[in-house]
Protein backbone atom coordinates (compact mmCIF):
# COMPACT_ATOMS: atom_id res chain seq x y z
CA UNK A 1 0.00 0.00 0.00
CA UNK A 2 2.74 2.59 0.67
CA UNK A 3 4.50 1.79 -2.81
CA UNK A 4 1.15 2.60 -4.09
CA UNK A 5 0.53 5.33 -2.28
CA UNK A 6 4.24 6.66 -3.30
CA UNK A 7 3.57 6.01 -7.05
CA UNK A 8 0.55 8.07 -6.73
CA UNK A 9 2.17 11.21 -5.06
CA UNK A 10 4.71 11.06 -7.65
CA UNK A 11 2.45 10.87 -10.64
CA UNK A 12 0.42 14.04 -8.74
CA UNK A 13 3.48 15.80 -8.51
CA UNK A 14 4.31 15.18 -11.76
CA UNK A 15 0.96 16.52 -13.39
CA UNK A 16 1.78 19.93 -10.92
CA UNK A 17 5.49 20.32 -12.14
CA UNK A 18 5.02 19.63 -15.93
CA UNK A 19 2.58 22.54 -16.72
CA UNK A 20 4.16 24.97 -13.87
CA UNK A 21 7.51 24.54 -15.89
CA UNK A 22 6.30 24.33 -19.09
CA UNK A 23 4.72 28.44 -17.92
CA UNK A 24 7.74 28.87 -16.32
CA UNK A 25 9.59 28.50 -19.67
CA UNK A 26 7.13 30.70 -21.66
CA UNK A 27 7.00 33.24 -19.03
CA UNK A 28 10.93 33.49 -19.12
CA UNK A 29 11.65 33.19 -22.84
CA UNK A 30 9.28 35.57 -24.16
CA UNK A 31 11.01 36.27 -27.37
CA UNK A 32 10.31 32.71 -28.57
CA UNK A 33 5.84 33.27 -28.15
CA UNK A 34 5.45 36.81 -29.43
CA UNK A 35 5.60 38.01 -33.22
CA UNK A 36 6.13 41.28 -34.68
CA UNK A 37 3.11 44.14 -34.24
CA UNK A 38 3.50 46.95 -36.91
CA UNK A 39 1.31 49.52 -36.34
CA UNK A 40 1.03 53.07 -38.67
CA UNK A 41 -0.84 56.04 -36.66
CA UNK A 42 -1.32 59.32 -37.48
CA UNK A 43 -1.72 62.36 -35.74
CA UNK A 44 -5.26 63.89 -35.50
CA UNK A 45 -4.78 66.80 -37.64
CA UNK A 46 -5.02 67.13 -41.46
CA UNK A 47 -4.70 70.10 -44.04
CA UNK A 48 -7.83 71.04 -43.63
CA UNK A 49 -8.21 71.60 -40.35
CA UNK A 50 -7.70 74.89 -38.38
CA UNK A 51 -5.00 73.28 -35.50
CA UNK A 52 -1.73 73.50 -36.13
CA UNK A 53 0.68 71.25 -34.84
CA UNK A 54 3.54 72.54 -32.58
CA UNK A 55 6.88 70.20 -31.67
CA UNK A 56 7.81 70.74 -28.10
CA UNK A 57 10.16 68.18 -26.97
CA UNK A 58 12.09 65.22 -29.09
CA UNK A 59 14.63 62.78 -28.56
CA UNK A 60 16.64 59.65 -29.68
CA UNK A 61 15.81 56.15 -28.22
CA UNK A 62 18.91 54.09 -26.63
CA UNK A 63 18.91 50.48 -26.14
CA UNK A 64 18.43 48.67 -22.65
CA UNK A 65 17.68 44.97 -22.75
CA UNK A 66 16.69 44.80 -26.28
CA UNK A 67 17.78 47.03 -29.41
CA UNK A 68 15.28 50.23 -29.74
CA UNK A 69 15.27 52.49 -32.11
CA UNK A 70 13.46 55.50 -33.24
CA UNK A 71 12.76 59.00 -32.11
CA UNK A 72 9.99 60.45 -29.24
CA UNK A 73 8.59 63.53 -29.85
CA UNK A 74 5.92 65.03 -27.60
CA UNK A 75 3.76 67.47 -29.90
CA UNK A 76 0.47 69.86 -29.21
CA UNK A 77 -2.98 70.01 -31.57
CA UNK A 78 -5.04 72.35 -30.54
CA UNK A 79 -5.66 72.01 -26.63
CA UNK A 80 -4.07 68.34 -26.71
CA UNK A 81 -0.82 67.30 -26.25
CA UNK A 82 0.59 63.72 -27.89
CA UNK A 83 4.03 61.70 -27.34
CA UNK A 84 4.97 60.41 -30.65
CA UNK A 85 6.87 57.36 -31.39
CA UNK A 86 8.15 58.25 -35.06
CA UNK A 87 10.44 55.41 -36.79
CA UNK A 88 10.08 53.03 -33.91
CA UNK A 89 11.26 49.94 -33.38
CA UNK A 90 12.21 47.56 -30.61
CA UNK A 91 11.58 43.65 -29.24
CA UNK A 92 8.46 42.37 -28.52
CA UNK A 93 7.86 41.29 -24.96
CA UNK A 94 5.09 40.67 -22.06
CA UNK A 95 3.33 43.43 -21.00
CA UNK A 96 5.14 46.08 -22.17
CA UNK A 97 4.35 49.65 -21.49
CA UNK A 98 4.87 52.96 -22.52
CA UNK A 99 6.03 55.79 -19.63
CA UNK A 100 7.05 59.63 -19.39
CA UNK A 101 9.85 59.39 -16.44
CA UNK A 102 12.17 61.77 -14.88
CA UNK A 103 15.20 60.65 -16.72
CA UNK A 104 15.43 56.95 -15.81
CA UNK A 105 13.55 54.16 -15.32
CA UNK A 106 9.73 54.71 -13.99
CA UNK A 107 9.64 55.57 -10.43
CA UNK A 108 7.13 57.30 -8.08
CA UNK A 109 6.83 59.99 -10.41
CA UNK A 110 6.65 58.81 -13.43
CA UNK A 111 3.58 58.83 -15.81
CA UNK A 112 1.88 55.28 -17.30
CA UNK A 113 0.58 55.87 -21.07
CA UNK A 114 -0.61 52.38 -21.24
CA UNK A 115 0.35 49.05 -23.18
CA UNK A 116 2.66 49.89 -26.47
CA UNK A 117 0.60 49.75 -29.47
CA UNK A 118 3.59 47.78 -31.13
CA UNK A 119 6.73 46.68 -31.49
CA UNK A 120 7.58 48.11 -34.88
CA UNK A 121 6.13 51.41 -36.83
CA UNK A 122 4.31 54.97 -35.68
CA UNK A 123 2.32 55.28 -32.25
CA UNK A 124 0.57 57.62 -30.54
CA UNK A 125 -0.47 58.41 -26.90
CA UNK A 126 -2.79 61.22 -25.37
CA UNK A 127 -1.07 62.64 -22.76
CA UNK A 128 -3.30 63.37 -19.61
CA UNK A 129 -3.94 66.79 -17.54
CA UNK A 130 -1.27 65.55 -15.09
CA UNK A 131 1.63 65.48 -17.86
CA UNK A 132 4.37 68.29 -16.49
CA UNK A 133 7.26 68.89 -18.90
CA UNK A 134 9.17 70.04 -16.05
CA UNK A 135 8.98 66.48 -14.37
CA UNK A 136 8.32 64.09 -17.62
CA UNK A 137 10.96 64.51 -19.50
CA UNK A 138 12.38 61.21 -20.69
CA UNK A 139 10.39 58.69 -22.20
CA UNK A 140 10.82 54.63 -21.08
CA UNK A 141 9.68 51.52 -22.91
CA UNK A 142 9.30 49.47 -19.73
CA UNK A 143 8.45 45.30 -19.63
CA UNK A 144 6.34 45.05 -16.39
CA UNK A 145 6.46 42.01 -16.07
CA UNK A 146 10.43 41.52 -15.74
CA UNK A 147 11.24 45.24 -14.70
CA UNK A 148 13.49 45.74 -17.26
CA UNK A 149 13.70 48.51 -19.73
CA UNK A 150 13.77 47.66 -23.38
CA UNK A 151 14.70 51.61 -24.54
CA UNK A 152 15.04 54.64 -22.91
CA UNK A 153 14.93 58.51 -24.73
CA UNK A 154 15.84 61.39 -23.29
CA UNK A 155 13.48 64.90 -24.19
CA UNK A 156 14.97 68.03 -25.22
CA UNK A 157 13.28 71.20 -26.29
CA UNK A 158 12.89 71.27 -29.93
CA UNK A 159 14.30 73.78 -32.03
CA UNK A 160 10.52 75.00 -33.47
CA UNK A 161 9.16 75.26 -29.58
CA UNK A 162 12.57 77.46 -29.54
CA UNK A 163 11.59 79.90 -32.15
CA UNK A 164 7.86 80.15 -30.88
CA UNK A 165 8.60 80.62 -27.60
CA UNK A 166 7.45 84.50 -26.54
CA UNK A 167 10.25 86.65 -24.88
CA UNK A 168 7.63 87.14 -21.63
CA UNK A 169 7.18 83.36 -21.66
CA UNK A 170 9.32 80.76 -19.59
CA UNK A 171 10.29 78.14 -21.84
CA UNK A 172 10.06 74.80 -20.37
CA UNK A 173 13.94 73.51 -19.34
CA UNK A 174 14.39 69.88 -20.43
CA UNK A 175 17.12 68.54 -18.94
CA UNK A 176 16.74 64.87 -17.90
CA UNK A 177 20.06 62.80 -17.60
CA UNK A 178 19.60 59.16 -18.56
CA UNK A 179 19.69 56.72 -15.63
CA UNK A 180 23.54 56.08 -15.49
CA UNK A 181 23.99 52.68 -14.65
CA UNK A 182 21.43 49.71 -15.13
CA UNK A 183 21.72 45.74 -14.44
CA UNK A 184 20.07 44.30 -17.49
CA UNK A 185 20.35 41.09 -16.65
CA UNK A 186 23.12 39.15 -14.03
CA UNK A 187 24.53 35.74 -12.60
CA UNK A 188 27.14 33.58 -10.60
CA UNK A 189 29.21 31.17 -11.51
CA UNK A 190 28.42 27.43 -11.69
CA UNK A 191 30.64 24.35 -12.45
CA UNK A 192 34.71 24.29 -12.19
CA UNK A 193 35.31 25.37 -8.28
CA UNK A 194 38.45 27.13 -9.60
CA UNK A 195 36.03 30.02 -10.49
CA UNK A 196 33.84 32.50 -8.29
CA UNK A 197 32.31 35.69 -9.19
CA UNK A 198 29.59 37.28 -10.78
CA UNK A 199 28.38 38.80 -14.03
CA UNK A 200 26.28 41.21 -15.41
CA UNK A 201 25.02 42.82 -18.82
CA UNK A 202 25.04 46.39 -18.12
CA UNK A 203 23.56 49.82 -19.98
CA UNK A 204 25.60 52.73 -18.67
CA UNK A 205 25.29 56.24 -19.80
CA UNK A 206 23.99 55.27 -23.60
CA UNK A 207 26.58 52.25 -23.88
CA UNK A 208 26.54 48.82 -23.35
CA UNK A 209 29.38 46.37 -21.45
CA UNK A 210 29.80 42.91 -20.49
CA UNK A 211 30.95 43.04 -16.54
CA UNK A 212 32.64 40.03 -15.26
CA UNK A 213 34.10 39.98 -11.61
CA UNK A 214 35.95 37.35 -10.54
CA UNK A 215 37.21 36.30 -6.56
CA UNK A 216 38.56 33.21 -8.13
CA UNK A 217 40.14 32.96 -11.91
CA UNK A 218 42.18 30.41 -12.83
CA UNK A 219 45.11 30.79 -16.16
CA UNK A 220 44.74 29.48 -19.31
CA UNK A 221 40.90 29.98 -20.01
CA UNK A 222 38.27 32.76 -21.75
CA UNK A 223 35.45 33.75 -21.97
CA UNK A 224 32.01 34.30 -24.41
CA UNK A 225 28.80 35.55 -23.92
CA UNK A 226 26.49 33.09 -25.72
CA UNK A 227 23.27 33.24 -27.19
CA UNK A 228 22.13 30.64 -25.31
CA UNK A 229 19.58 29.49 -22.47
CA UNK A 230 21.46 27.48 -20.45
CA UNK A 231 25.06 26.14 -20.19
CA UNK A 232 26.87 22.89 -18.96
CA UNK A 233 30.42 20.68 -18.92
CA UNK A 234 31.54 19.64 -22.29
CA UNK A 235 31.88 20.62 -25.73
CA UNK A 236 30.75 24.59 -26.65
CA UNK A 237 27.33 24.51 -28.30
CA UNK A 238 27.47 25.90 -31.91
CA UNK A 239 25.77 28.98 -31.47
CA UNK A 240 26.52 32.50 -31.26
CA UNK A 241 28.52 34.27 -29.12
CA UNK A 242 30.57 37.18 -28.65
CA UNK A 243 34.26 36.98 -27.37
CA UNK A 244 35.05 39.09 -23.68
CA UNK A 245 38.33 40.62 -22.93
CA UNK A 246 40.56 38.40 -20.43
CA UNK A 247 39.96 39.60 -16.57
CA UNK A 248 42.62 41.64 -15.40
CA UNK A 249 43.65 42.56 -11.71
CA UNK A 250 41.81 45.09 -10.10
CA UNK A 251 42.39 45.36 -6.27
CA UNK A 252 41.44 41.78 -5.13
CA UNK A 253 39.41 40.77 -8.09
CA UNK A 254 40.14 40.12 -12.09
CA UNK A 255 37.67 42.16 -14.06
CA UNK A 256 36.83 41.26 -17.44
CA UNK A 257 34.31 44.32 -19.17
CA UNK A 258 33.56 44.36 -22.55
CA UNK A 259 31.92 46.95 -24.63
CA UNK A 260 28.61 45.34 -26.79
CA UNK A 261 27.29 46.13 -29.97
CA UNK A 262 24.30 48.06 -29.69
CA UNK A 263 22.56 45.49 -32.32
CA UNK A 264 23.06 42.66 -30.05
CA UNK A 265 19.28 41.93 -28.75
CA UNK A 266 20.71 41.65 -24.50
CA UNK A 267 17.62 39.02 -23.90
CA UNK A 268 19.09 36.90 -25.94
CA UNK A 269 22.18 35.96 -24.98
CA UNK A 270 21.68 34.09 -21.89
CA UNK A 271 24.84 32.81 -20.56
CA UNK A 272 28.85 33.60 -20.33
CA UNK A 273 31.03 30.15 -20.78
CA UNK A 274 34.32 29.94 -19.28
CA UNK A 275 36.14 27.73 -21.57
CA UNK A 276 39.51 26.41 -21.37
CA UNK A 277 41.78 27.81 -23.99
CA UNK A 278 43.12 24.75 -25.59
CA UNK A 279 40.36 22.22 -25.77
CA UNK A 280 38.09 24.91 -25.91
CA UNK A 281 35.71 22.95 -23.70
CA UNK A 282 33.00 24.80 -21.28
CA UNK A 283 34.24 23.95 -17.62
CA UNK A 284 32.10 26.37 -15.95
CA UNK A 285 29.48 29.24 -16.70
CA UNK A 286 27.22 32.22 -15.59
CA UNK A 287 23.90 31.87 -16.56
CA UNK A 288 22.57 35.91 -16.89
CA UNK A 289 18.95 36.58 -15.24
CA UNK A 290 16.86 39.66 -14.45
CA UNK A 291 15.86 40.37 -11.53
CA UNK A 292 12.37 39.88 -11.87
CA UNK A 293 13.03 36.60 -13.36
CA UNK A 294 15.28 35.48 -10.86
CA UNK A 295 12.71 35.98 -8.13
CA UNK A 296 10.20 34.42 -10.03
CA UNK A 297 12.33 31.04 -11.01
CA UNK A 298 12.64 30.64 -7.16
CA UNK A 299 8.75 30.76 -7.05
CA UNK A 300 8.84 28.25 -9.61
CA UNK A 301 10.91 25.68 -8.01
CA UNK A 302 10.07 26.25 -4.22
CA UNK A 303 6.11 25.78 -5.35
CA UNK A 304 7.34 22.25 -7.45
Amino acid sequence: MHSVGMRINKKLLATIAIPVLIGGWALFRPELIFVNKTVDEKLPVSAASTQTLSQLAVGSFTSQAHETKGTAEIVRIGDKTYLQLKNFSTSNGPDVRVYLTSGGNPGKESLSLGSLKGNIGTQNYELPKTYDPTTHQAVSIWCERFAVGFGLAALKQSDQAQSMASPSVQSVSYSASLVSKTEVTFGKTAGDSRFKGSAALLEENGKRWAEVRFDKFAAGHELRLVKKETLAAGEFPKVDFVPLTAPKKDGSRQVSRTPLDKKIDLWLYRSIGILDSKTKKVVGWIHLRSEQENKKSSSILTLV
